[in-house]
């Protein structure tokens, strides 16, 4: 039996981070997404605890106990899987009928996912596009002489693939119904960031999700995830910077990192570009927002939607903890030639005018748990 009484057209959307676990309540109001009540409740941190190890009864209590602390009305939960442990692609299927789709999705799929279906939650999704390409056709006269190449215009449909060991679901299950929770929903981080920051913006766009421990980076264009790319580094690593210059404990660096403008202020007083230091710790993110850079510039005709060669990425929206870092956003800006955003999950949700300073605040952590909770509202 929940612990919470439900209310009508009203969900939480939670995210187990890497450093605190995330609740928002929205619920619909007039159509539209309104927010109810939120928590954010911290994690004891270890760099090498692995997800499979962790205890899901302590997770479910800790959950449990952030549900009350928050005094949410509902136990309806859509929650995110981490985009590391799911395999995402997109695939072109010549046009058929809606009857023969999904076997040949189900053909495409095996060839492509590493692990066998039967060990994968494994859904797909048509997209609303569907393109032409020109393909070599072989064409002959009737005794196999005379070969030659006509080129023919083709359409295709559109596929989005996403699949995830089944194992790591039931272990969201199992966390869910300790905490006294009714499970929905799973889904990629990716697209709970998408329904938050971009919603269905035609334009290519690069988010950046700097959590604690990693940090994923993925190309958005039409509200659709083109890639993905991970890496293992995150906000832990400025804060060791911080806490190497300043002699202080781990702790402190993170409360100097909500006000990093004072640190840069006090220690470089002549710049206003980001530290050596916290430079060279951002590095392996600069060094694969590069590589992305030169894959667009190279292939877009091959990995865009579009399929438009010419196209380019249009901004760049950091999310997650460590995305308000003073000077980070024009420090990527003046890089890379192209605007940065400090995204604003906040953008598509209804919430009390006197709380907007401290949601403005705390709303880059809240990007993935917003855009959950707003799942089944705005689709």
């Amino acid at each position: 039996m929940s612990l919470f009484s439900s209310k009508p057209n009203s969900y939480l959307g939670i995210d187990i981070g890497g450093q605190s676990i995330k609740v928002v309540e929205i619920q619909k109001e007039r159509g539209k997404a309104m927010l109810r009540t939120f928590g954010i409740a911290d994690r004891p941190f270890s760099p090498k605890r692995l997800e499979s190890e962790e205890d899901p009864v302590k997770l479910g209590q800790l959950i449990k106990d952030l549900c009350a602390k928050a005094k949410v009305s509902s136990d309806r939960v859509i929650t995110a899987l981490p985009t590391f442990d799911v395999f995402s692609s997109i695939i072109n299927l010549p046009l058929m009928s809606e009857k023969d789709l999904p076997g040949a999705v189900s053909r495409e799929a095996k060839k492509l996912i590493p692990l066998p279906l039967e060990e994968m939650s494994f859904h797909w999704k048509k997209l609303d596009v569907e393109v032409g390409a020109t393909v070599g056709v072989v064409d002959s006269d009737d005794n196999g002489t005379n070969i030659k190449i006509a080129k023919k215009k083709q359409d295709f449909i559109k596929v989005l693939l996403t699949a995830a060991p089944a194992s790591l679901v039931l272990r969201y299950v199992t966390i869910f119904k300790h905490a006294g929770l009714n499970l929905l929903n799973l889904e990629p981080e990716i697209f709970a960031m998408i329904r938050s920051l971009v919603g269905r913006d035609p334009a290519l766009a690069m988010l950046v999700d700097l959590g604690a421990v990693n940090t994923t980076i993925s190309l958005v264009e039409q509200g659709v995830p083109i890639l993905n790319r991970g890496v293992d580094s995150g906000g832990k690593n400025v804060s060791r910077v911080i806490e190497r210059v300043l002699g202080i404990e781990s702790g402190q660096a993170e409360q100097f990192k909500k006000d990093f403008s004072e640190f840069v202020a006090l220690y470089h007083k002549e710049s206003s570009q980001l530290p050596k230091d916290v430079e060279l710790s951002v590095a392996p993110i600069v060094n694969e927002i590069k590589y992305i850079f030169s894959l667009v510039a190279n292939q877009a005709g091959e990995i865009t939607l579009s399929g438009n060669a010419s196209s380019r990425i249009e901004r760049i929206v950091l999310t997650g903890g460590s995305a308000t870092l003073a000077y980070l956003a024009p420090y990527l800006e003046k890089l890379f030639d192209t605007k940065v955003y400090v995204g604003d999950p906040w953008a598509r949700v209804l919430y009390p005018e006197d709380l907007r300073f401290l949601l403005e605040e705390i709303g880059p952590q809240l990007s993935i748990s917003i855009g959950l909770g707003m799942r089944e509202i705005t689709s």
